[in-house]
This record gives C-alpha cells, structure tokens and sequence, in this order.
C-alpha cells in the first residue's frame, strides 16, 4: 500500500469544515451499523455505541457473535479514493491488544448514496506486521 499525501488540490468538491467532518463520520457509523445489522441477519447483537453521544472508547460499534466480541471503528471521507485517515493512539494501542477482534470499516464518498462504498480491514496490526497495509505519520 502507498500513502501518498492527500493535497488540497486533489480534495475536489467536499466541504472539509468541523461540521461537515462530523456529520461524514455519524452518517459512515450509521450506514456501517445498518450493514452489520443487516450482514449478521440477526445473529448476532450488534451495538452502535455512539448513537446519541460520541463513547470516546476507540471504537464506535460492537458486535457480539456466539460469545466472541469484535470491536468496530469506523472512519469515513467523503472523498470517493482518499484512502489515508487518522488513527488515535487509543484505537491503535485497542487494534493491537484485540488483534482478530478489532475491525475497521473505511466508508468512502459518505453522504453520497450514489456513489459510497465501504471496506473491511480485520485486524489492522496483523495487516500492518505483514505488510498489506501502511502506517504514515504526518506532522
């Protein structure tokens, strides 16, 4: 994987603002937490932790399948192709000690119903040992 910098010009239309920024990531959540419910068809107990205020806990949605708890952030962009995103240190430190049960969903174009996609990283320590994804640090 490549992280290459995600430069204004390439930005094209989305608005970038605070608020803006905030509703793209309640708007992922909530399609995220749609798709679980639906993906696990009942199955499965599936809670969106940060439906009326934002948990803080580095995640944002837990599923709980036959006694195994998986741990789901979302990160969503409005931008169709921008794959590079912010990761706290909370989520990361919660990404390695969960290995296998920590998932996050990658929401591009939110907001557009048209156009958005999503994707699926288990277990994102795992994926960055082996080298199927990247770390990029940014000043």
């Amino acid at each position: 994987q490549t992280c290459l910098p995600f430069c204004s010009a390439d930005r094209g239309q989305a608005d970038d603002s605070a608020g803006s920024l905030r509703a793209a990531g309640r708007w992922g959540e909530q399609l995220v937490y749609q798709h679980l419910l639906l993906s696990t068809a009942g199955a499965a107990s599936v809670r969106w932790l940060n439906e009326e205020t934002e948990s803080g806990l580095g995640y944002d949605i837990e599923v709980r399948q036959g006694g195994k708890l998986t741990y789901v952030e979302v990160k969503s962009t409005r931008h169709a192709r921008k794959n590079v995103f912010h990761i706290s240190a909370r989520e990361w430190e919660l990404a390695r000690k969960m290995g296998s049960g920590y998932h996050i969903y990658r929401v591009y174009a939110a907001m557009d119903p048209g156009r958005v996609s999503i994707e699926h990283v288990a277990d994102p320590a795992r994926m960055l040992e082996s080298s199927q994804i990247a770390l990029c640090l940014a000043f």
